[in-house]
């Protein structure tokens, strides 16, 4: 006997975020192509890729079509985030296990402007007001041997920052690529269910 599955239908609009060199146009493309390459090209303003995925449980299957908007991370792109970042469903803030500072806080290279997780953080919670929106935080570059990052640094950004979760990844290898775009296609299951920091509410 065929086991019939009843479908529901999700979408869900997913910003990448982060310093300038942490890769997440190579994550994204990693994920959707499953193909990496090593050059570097930074991104202009703003790219947008769309990927299909479906989430089984059982009887029930979510369709869910995920929208992932790759943010420039140069501070003269600043006046076009709010824009960009609004309507946000989910973010994903990228930095790098050899650059303590696309964590702390890393100088712009066009501008003497320190950009930090906070930031990212913040620019996210105000064009998304009152609604909060879940972040994670995937430290890539894994399969290098540098690793400037501790697991108890990671922690405790995420926590101080209201971060649902940290993975380590590798737009090279493709190490817990999948496994970050399968929790942020899961997001709009669990929406309802995330507790809502006080100051995010209306």
């Amino acid at each position: 006997m065929t086991e019939e599955r009843m479908i529901e239908y999700y979408k869900i609009k997913t910003v990448v975020v982060g310093c300038n060199y942490v890769g997440k146009t190579s994550l994204i493309r990693r994920y959707v192509t499953h193909k990496f390459t090593g050059e570097y090209q930074a991104t202009i303003g703003m790219d947008i890729t769309v990927k299909e995925v479906d989430l089984n449980f059982g009887l029930i299957t979510h369709h869910v079509t995920i929208s992932l908007h790759d943010l420039a991370g140069q501070y003269r792109f600043e006046s076009l985030h709010k824009n960009f970042l609004k309507g946000a469903d989910a973010a994903i803030i990228v930095v790098a296990q050899d650059d303590p500072d696309s964590l702390y806080g890393k100088k712009d290279v066009h501008s003497e402007k320190v950009i930090s997780i906070k930031d990212w953080v913040d620019r996210i919670d105000e064009a998304n007001k009152p609604k909060f929106v879940p972040k994670i935080l995937v430290v890539n570059k894994s399969d290098l041997e540098t690793n400037l990052l501790k697991d108890d640094e990671i922690k405790d950004v995420c926590e101080k920052n209201k971060i649902l979760g940290a993975y380590r990844t590798s737009a090279k290898t493709g190490e817990n690529v999948n496994k970050v775009f399968q929790v942020v296609a899961g997001i709009p299951l669990v929406r309802e269910n995330i507790e809502v920091p006080p100051e995010n509410q209306a």
